[in-house]
């Protein structure tokens, strides 16, 4: 495999040196294959040793005998699970540190590494304070650290910074694994303190032109294996050994010089240099600095659902967990940020501007319905109902088994829909009766409203009104006042009421339609042969615009929409849809990406509303 001496700066960046004690000769191989390509440097990204040794002074030595068969000089940082111990009080504080300090020679294992037209940043995990460790495998970085290198960019203004952690900064939209770090809360830097100062960073930073990351376990040829945001090229770098989540065992040979830089993989299965996620950059090293990110193809819009000519637009595409949503299963946040609960069993809380998800909000049953007021999220799985805090740091289940929500409430039956009513408090269908839940000191107030006039499909209110759909198409409407259900149509498939519009999706005998009831009346036809057990659902954006889901396909009006167009192809199914709180305009559809096994939340925007 070797290739001769390359005359720039050869690196070889290696990503958890995770070792499987079963299986030596993994790491005994990627050390020659390293060796072999003569580098000049060797960056091993953390997470040293074997499992029973990893966050001990043992794990790290261990890792250092096999690092030193390369014979390269070493820069290597520590990951999540180097502190893990420390960070869970089972080791004392700066353990890990003078271990490695003494195995490496480096006084502390931050810093920078000065070039004449290069510079390599280094940031490492640290213990967590005690009171604020919420999952001991956080990537976490303290404010000392974090302040040491903000000045040390100030140095040399103008200069590429290339920076290398174990975990990336929230908002690069590199692929996770979210059943693994998403669930966990570990899957950015500092992800449960203050992660957005990493991105502020980088934002306001146009040094920082590179950014190489592991502790996903993944290979390199996903589509977000490299992105590019705010002008910063991130890079996913894979294992060597069997811990891989792909099979795949890579690492990367990055190289730089006065006339540009090339990152390639170096493949230990194949025992090759392969192009696989390869990325060349030609010119000036500090003219990388320049280069908008806007002119990249590696952006997250996926440009086949772009619909500007019909007056709607895909302006933000971010992955959501690993399957679709469920029927209703989308809700809309304050601060851009969405719930998707998902029919595998979680709900995720995202935030699709920066392409990152939070956390899980419960972990279990699929839910029969979420929804969320007052910064209170309501779920129902089965026959509970319950709520957790939106603002409690304690909200995400972080463990396989963990207890969710903070309170519940079991019926005899099935909850069958959920409503926000605007006050902080929700409607609930059960049992056959309307009831009224609040947060309480105890836990959950519940009390029964009035009893349901037939079983609930579909269910909405506000404030002191409501409307049912029940599973015969039959909407009904009850106010406190009147004080019972009212029939007022039938035929009703979907409905919705926004801004004093109405959105009624019918069935009529032989096809669908949509009916937008305002200061007048429209009608619209809609494809499709009507089928009681579609979810279907519909919601309206005012001034007569409305989105639909049907059959597995979203359709939207309005604007500058006169015929509601399809907004998804056949391949893609869609599952729900929700408003967006921030922005009228705006609304969130949830699909699936079936070849990557992933979910998405696309987020859509109307013109001329």
């Amino acid at each position: 495999m070797g290739l001769g001496r390359f005359l720039a700066l050869r690196i070889v960046v290696l990503g958890d040196f995770h070792i499987d004690q079963q299986h030596p000769e993994f790491t005994e191989q990627a050390m020659k294959d390293a060796a072999q390509v003569f580098p000049d440097l060797v960056i091993p990204l953390g997470d040293f040793g074997r499992n029973g040794l990893i966050g001990k002074p043992e794990g790290i030595e261990e890792a250092k005998g096999y690092l030193d068969q390369i014979g390269a000089p070493l820069r290597p940082i520590m990951g999540n699970h180097d502190l893990e111990r420390e960070s869970g009080g089972k080791q004392p504080k700066g353990t890990m540190e003078e271990a490695y300090s003494r195995l490496f020679g480096q006084s502390e294992p931050f810093g920078v590494l000065e070039f004449a037209e290069w510079r390599l940043f280094f940031a490492s995990t640290e213990p967590q304070p005690e009171d604020s460790c919420y999952d001991v495998q956080e990537c976490y970085v303290t404010d000392a650290q974090f302040e040491a290198l903000v000045v040390k960019i100030k140095e040399r203004p103008g200069v590429p910074v290339l920076f290398f952690t174990h975990a990336p900064p929230i908002g690069s939209g590199l692929r996770t694994v979210p059943r693994v770090h998403v669930r966990s809360t570990n899957a950015y830097l500092d992800q449960n303190h203050d992660p957005y100062r990493w991105l502020e960073l980088v934002r306001t930073s146009p040094e920082i032109v590179m950014w190489f990351s592991a502790h996903y376990h993944l290979s390199h040829g996903y589509r977000n294996s490299h992105t590019l945001v705010h002008g910063t090229h991130f890079f996913m770098t894979g294992v060597h050994s069997s811990c891989t989540r792909d099979g795949k065992r890579q690492s990367r040979i990055l190289e730089l010089d006065s006339a540009g830089v090339s990152v390639r993989t170096l493949d230990h299965s194949s025992r090759q240099i392969t192009q696989e996620g390869a990325f060349v950059w030609e010119g000036k090293p500090a003219a990388m600095m320049e280069i908008p990110a806007e002119n990249s193809t590696l952006l997250h819009v996926a440009p086949d659902g772009f619909r500007a000519e019909s007056g709607v637009r895909l302006i933000r595409e971010s992955p959501v967990g690993e399957a679709p949503s469920v029927p209703y299963g989308v809700v809309s946040l304050p601060r851009n940020r969405y719930l998707v609960a998902t029919g595998d069993g979680f709900s995720w809380e995202a935030e699709p501007e920066i392409n990152a998800v939070l956390g899980t909000l419960h972990l279990g049953p699929p839910l029969r319905s979420i929804t969320a007021t007052a910064g209170i999220c309501w779920f129902a799985w089965d026959r509970s109902l319950g709520y957790s805090n939106l603002s409690s740091p304690w909200r995400f289940v972080r463990l396989e088994k963990g207890a969710w929500p903070e309170a519940f409430h079991s019926f005899a039956q099935p909850v069958e829909a959920l409503a926000p009513k605007g006050d902080g408090t929700i409607l609930a269908a059960a049992e056959g009766w309307l009831w009224e839940a609040s947060p309480s000191a105890n836990g959950l107030k519940i009390e029964p409203v009035i009893p349901l006039p037939e079983s609930c499909k579909q269910l909405i209110a506000d404030g002191g009104q409501a409307w049912v759909v029940g599973q015969s198409g039959t909407l009904y409407h009850w106010t406190a006042s009147v004080g019972k259900f009212i029939a007022i149509r039938d035929r009703v498939t979907a409905w919705d009421v926004w801004e004093g519009e109405t959105a009624t999706l019918i069935a009529a005998v032989d096809h669908y339609e949509v009916e937008i009831s305002g200061e007048r009346v429209r009608k619209y036809p809609m494809p499709g042969v009507p089928d009681q057990a579609d979810s279907a659902q519909i919601i309206g954006l005012g001034q007569g615009a409305f989105v639909v889901v049907l059959n597995g396909k979203a359709y939207a009006s309005g604007g500058q929409i006169l015929t509601p167009i399809q907004l998804n192809g056949d391949s893609a199914g869609v599952h729900a849809v929700s408003r967006c709180s921030e922005d009228a305009r705006q609304f969130a559809v949830s699909t699936v990406r079936e070849d990557e096994g992933i979910g998405l939340l696309q987020i859509w925007q109307i013109q001329g509303l």
